[in-house]
């Protein structure tokens, strides 16, 4: 993909409401030879997404899951959708209402399933938690 396209892309992701949930949305996109192999997402969170501990891990998980098949789906040329079949997340510490930062990462890819490794940095860009994705690549067969 070229970077005109894959800005075209970006743009169309970011108008979509799963995000926009979380106040969320694609930032940048890293290419090499092989097609888009990183993602940076943005998320806004608000104080009502928290309690007394914290933001809560639901949201933590959501916006992990989010960059992750965002990555997937960006990757694809027809922009099919990207279930995720197994997540797997590690909290490291609690987080606040503020801008989050999250980089998805691929680590592997067969002609159906991905591998792809998040990480979230919260509003301090202290890291937060990490997870590890198995995506399901729809746009591969059934």
């Amino acid at each position: 993909m070229t970077e005109g396209v894959v800005r075209q892309v970006i743009d169309g992701l970011n108008k979509q409401s799963a995000k926009n949930a979380l106040g969320g949305r694609i930032i940048n996109a890293v290419s090499n030879g092989r097609g888009i192999v990183e993602l940076e997402m943005h998320f806004d969170i608000p104080e009502e997404y928290c309690h007394r501990l914290g933001l809560q891990g639901g949201f933590v998980v959501g916006m992990l899951e989010n960059s992750a098949s965002q990555l997937v789906r960006i990757s694809s040329e027809d922009q099919a959708e990207n279930p995720t079949l197994e997540l797997k997340v590690s909290f490291l510490r609690p987080g606040n209402a503020g801008r989050y930062r999250s980089i998805a990462k691929k680590i592997t890819k067969d002609s159906v399933i991905g591998v792809i490794r998040s990480q979230l940095f919260g509003p301090e860009d202290n890291l937060i938690a990490t997870g590890t994705a198995t995506v399901l690549d729809s746009s591969s067969g059934p």
